[in-house]
């Protein structure tokens, strides 16, 4: 028999803030909509970053607040090793001990993981999902 897992027991968010330097370079990730995976957004100087910023590490999940319903969300891959995303782009641990990472975006790439993005995002924030 196959044990029933809470959300909460498979992920944890990560929620580790950024000290911001002036004149250091910052990779910026976003997460494409439609499954499409994390991608590079651009490179930042730390003067020109306007808000709280986030380490993005990778093998770490990744979701957009702003479009988990559209399908943004995936693992931050191999090549953006460490990059810095806002609030609106919360960053999970999967615990690898109860599925493999990989296993887990598949999931997340499902018509059902969109739906109950869609379901937790109409008329509110998607925080009670995690």
């Amino acid at each position: 028999m196959f044990k029933k897992y809470k959300i909460g027991e498979i992920l944890k968010q990560d929620k580790v803030a950024t000290q911001i330097l002036p004149n250091e370079k910052y990779c910026q990730l976003t997460v494409k909509m439609n499954h499409k995976g994390v991608v590079r957004r651009g490179t930042i100087l730390g003067r020109e970053v306007g808000s709280k910023q986030y380490e993005a590490n990778s093998g770490k999940f990744i979701i957009s607040r702003i479009d988990a319903r559209n399908g943004a969300a995936g693992l931050i891959p191999s090549h953006l090793k460490k990059a810095i995303v806002t609030n609106d782009f919360p960053i999970f641990s999967i615990n690898d001990e109860i599925v493999f990472p990989k296993y887990f975006e598949f999931l997340s790439s499902t018509k059902v993981f969109d739906n109950i993005c869609r379901m937790a995002s109409e008329g509110t924030i998607m925080d009670w999902v995690f």
